[in-house]
């Protein structure tokens, strides 16, 4: 097999891994835990011989002038790091982030915060990993309706299925937010015509 360089490892990685989903609230907005990038991504690196070695170049510890609940002064440590991404057959080779990382602590776990911080940056930077607090959130556009077609394939399956329409609003609102089928989407109408199909005559929409 002939040997890629670490530009074209990066890239191979690249290929796999374009999206994580932002899990962690943080304040008043959802942010990426450190350790679910490291897990989405750690599998690739190894399979394309990338090494990952974090050095840093400065470091501050700062006062913030609060304190927690007990009294103890929180400081901030901020720092900056060389992250480098290496081929494992031949660590010279490299690709090299500079990250600047910040972490909140009134102990001594501020340093770590930081360096977390920043190789998780430049993990999401240096493979162009895109996040987003959903799936939807990545393509900015408005839902598409259900077509009249797929309403009334709806309202004929439930005519043949034996489901009363009082138990059917209930459910559908339930599982939906909706109470008829033209408040569906598109993409909702599609996945409810399978459901439908599997349920037996005078049976339930499931969960």
């Amino acid at each position: 097999m002939e040997r890629l360089s670490i530009g074209e490892r990066i890239n191979e990685v690249r290929k796999v891994v374009d999206y994580i989903k932002k899990t962690k609230k943080v304040q008043n907005y959802k942010g990426v835990e450190h350790d679910f990038v490291t897990a989405t991504v750690r599998p690739e690196l190894i399979k394309h011989g990338i090494l990952t070695i974090v050095k840093e170049v400065e470091g501050n510890l700062l006062p913030t002038g609060r304190a927690t609940s007990s009294g103890n002064p929180i400081t901030t440590y901020l720092g900056k790091f060389e992250i480098d991404f290496c081929c494992t057959d031949k660590v010279e080779e490299k690709v090299t982030a500079v990250i600047s990382g910040a972490g909140d602590d009134y102990g001594d776990k501020g340093p770590g915060k930081a360096t977390t911080y920043a190789l998780k940056m430049a993990i999401l930077k240096t493979f162009n990993i895109e996040t987003g607090e959903s799936d939807e959130s990545r393509i900015e556009s408005e839902p598409v309706p259900a077509t009249e077609k797929q309403i009334a394939d709806i309202e004929a399956i439930r005519t043949e299925k034996g489901i009363k329409v009082e138990d059917f609003a209930t459910r559908l609102h339930k599982k939906y937010g909706v109470t008829t089928a033209d408040k569906l989407t598109e993409t909702q109408a599609n996945e409810l015509i399978n459901l439908l199909g599997a349920v037996k005559p005078t049976g339930m929409l499931g969960d």
